[in-house]
């Protein structure tokens, strides 16, 4: 079952920019919920997931001066690699 999320910026509006500021993440692996979550108090977005899809998963760490498709990324990737089993 392949996870799905939903980004919604909070309280934003497309300027036309497609530039995403760097932002300075310090996420540590946990539960992904909770890094989902703490993803979203850094960036401002609003993360919509189903909670059965994220339960009993890891997430990565997400550490240094990133811009947020690449935290996320990093997030969810110890999760994929749990769930293709490498």
């Amino acid at each position: 079952m392949a996870l799905s999320l939903g980004l919604t910026p909070a309280g934003a509006s497309d300027t036309g920019s497609r530039t995403r500021p760097e932002l300075s993440f310090d996420i540590p692996a946990q539960d992904l919920d909770r890094a989902l979550d703490a993803f979203g108090t850094v960036t401002g977005v609003q993360i919509l997931y189903e909670t059965a899809l994220v339960a009993n998963r890891r997430s990565g760490a997400a550490a240094g001066v990133l811009d947020r498709d690449a935290a996320l990324r990093r997030l969810i990737a110890e999760d994929e690699r749990q769930r293709i089993g490498r």
